[in-house]
């Protein structure tokens, strides 16, 4: 009589493989006894294994013979299997309970409470971000892959700052800081509201965004200083007085003739280095808005 040979791996454990095998009359949908060879570091003796073990199997059931449930060792320099240790039964496996170790019963109230008591988990926290801070997808995967960051970015958008400006300032210099300073965002010298104080500090225009996380923010990783009290302390704020500004145009214009007569014959290109050399005259304090169209106006006369 012909058998066909049948195979299934087991287990995985430290590198070795556990595989099963198991002989049947082909043709015939009885599965016969299976013994598990045990320990197979390689796929060569895999293959070896199972070649050896259809074999056994099949010349013990042609010769009248009982393949017995047990547990076997493949013998690489002889290539075959060892009987180890018999199986009989299930109970072999030494499956029962431990009578030191009570029973315990979970109801549905415990359990509810346990769910309840769950932190949101990121992949939710990811999609509340997008669909109620209107981030971007990156933004929010890099704000909610750290609780610590999360916290701070959600505390600081109430305390009124911006979602989209403090998800910059955290993901930008913020992150760069505390990684360079080796900190934990989770113990700043500074608060979230802080934060959004200096996002609101931008968006009204009092100093720009480049002196806000240069200097400012520099200031509240050294010394845990309100950003308002370093922009006073430093004479950070920006110029938007008309007068003020105007007349640094005018400075501008006059010690710039030539560049100044390209942007009246329609060279608006050299607009941008008119501007550059007005927020040179201002120390960087010329509020950029303001003073972009009071040079236009100036130009233009």
């Amino acid at each position: 009589m012909q058998h066909a040979g049948e195979f299934e791996v087991i287990g995985k454990f430290g590198g070795a493989i556990h595989l099963g095998n198991r002989v049947r009359p082909a043709g015939s949908p009885a599965l016969g006894t299976r013994t598990e060879t045990k320990n197979l570091n390689s796929f060569r003796f895999l293959e070896r294994a199972i070649l050896f073990e259809i074999g056994r199997q099949t010349d013990i059931l042609e010769g009248g013979g009982r393949v017995v449930q047990e547990t076997r060792l493949y013998d690489a320099d002889r290539d075959e299997t060892r009987a180890m240790r018999s199986k009989e039964e299930a109970n072999d496996y030494r499956y029962f309970p431990d009578p030191d170790l009570l029973p315990i019963r979970v109801d549905g109230d415990w359990l509810r409470a346990i769910r309840d008591a769950l932190p949101e988990l990121p992949g939710s926290k990811r999609r509340r971000y997008v669909a109620d801070y209107g981030l971007p997808e990156y933004d929010a995967g890099i704000l909610t892959s750290d609780p610590a960051i999360s916290a701070f970015f959600e505390d600081a958008v109430a305390c009124g700052g911006d979602a989209k400006a403090v998800s910059n300032f955290i993901m930008g210099d913020m992150m760069r800081i505390v990684r360079e300073r080796e900190l934990d965002f989770a113990a700043l010298p500074f608060s979230p509201a802080d934060l959004a104080t200096l996002v609101n500090r931008v968006a009204e225009g009092v100093v720009s965004i480049s002196v806000a996380k240069g200097a400012v923010l520099n200031q509240m990783f050294e010394a845990g200083e309100r950003p308002d009290a370093v922009i006073e302390r430093m004479g950070l704020r920006q110029v938007s007085d008309e007068d003020t500004l105007r007349a640094i145009a005018r400075d501008v214009i006059r010690d710039n003739p030539g560049v100044a007569q390209e942007y009246r014959d329609g060279k608006t290109k050299v607009l941008g280095f008119l501007m550059g050399q007005v927020m040179k005259k201002s120390r960087g304090k010329a509020q950029p808005a303001a003073a972009s169209q009071l040079l236009k106006e100036e130009l233009e006369k």
